[in-house]
């Protein structure tokens, strides 16, 4: 079954003008919000968001539409990440200012 999805964007990744096989579709701007394809087929998810802890850094993901066909398409539209450094202070350590 062949799918079509049509998507604008705003800005920040803001989905607008969603529409999956003609079916117009509301970005609620909620992180994972997924929308499932007629028959099973697979599912797009709008401003999905991943953490994923490595180490000393975090490394948060957020894709603006992800769309996934299971053995057939696995497709990203934009992208964004962060590496975010953690510090390990000492218990008896204070703000500073």
């Amino acid at each position: 079954m062949e799918q079509k999805i049509y998507a604008s964007y705003g800005t920040a990744g803001v989905v607008t003008d969603l529409q999956i096989n003609g079916t117009p579709v509301i970005s609620t701007g909620k992180p994972n919000q997924i929308v499932w394809l007629p028959l099973g087929t697979g599912r797009v998810i709008i401003n999905e968001q991943i953490r994923s802890p490595e180490g000393a850094y975090e490394s948060p993901t957020a894709y603006t539409l992800h769309v996934i066909i299971p053995g057939a398409i696995d497709l990203v539209v934009s992208s964004d990440r962060a590496e975010v450094a953690r510090l390990d202070l000492p218990e008896n350590s204070k703000p500073v200012g």
